[in-house]
């Protein structure tokens, strides 16, 4: 989804999978898992897009084994901004960054 906000206004979340369930993380809210669920998924991406009329919202995955699938289709259905990226390159791109590249809890 094309906005006209500025930069600044980024919103990024990324988010990682299991069978069971989607560990989340954004710098607003920090980490949080839910429910590998169409309804669970429906529902977050519905919050989601709230935050997308103020600002530019995009998530990013990683591709897992099709666990993926169900928020990239939903995510694309609601309208907002999915990318899936190569898991070593995020990796190699965070250590460059001196950073962690996890969404899991500890």
């Amino acid at each position: 989804m094309k906005t006209n906000l500025p930069e600044e206004t980024k919103y990024t979340v990324g988010i990682d999978f299991s069978q069971e369930k989607l560990d989340v993380y954004d710098e607003k809210n920090g980490s949080r898992s839910l429910p590998n669920t169409l309804a669970k998924i429906e529902a977050w991406l519905g919050s989601l897009q709230k935050v997308q009329t103020e600002t530019r919202l995009h998530l990013i995955c990683e591709p897992s084994g099709g666990y993926e699938k169900t928020v990239v289709e939903a995510a694309l259905k609601a309208g907002i901004d999915i990318s899936v990226v190569n898991a070593r390159q995020v990796r190699d791109f965070a250590r460059a960054q001196g950073k962690l590249a996890k969404t899991e809890r500890d």
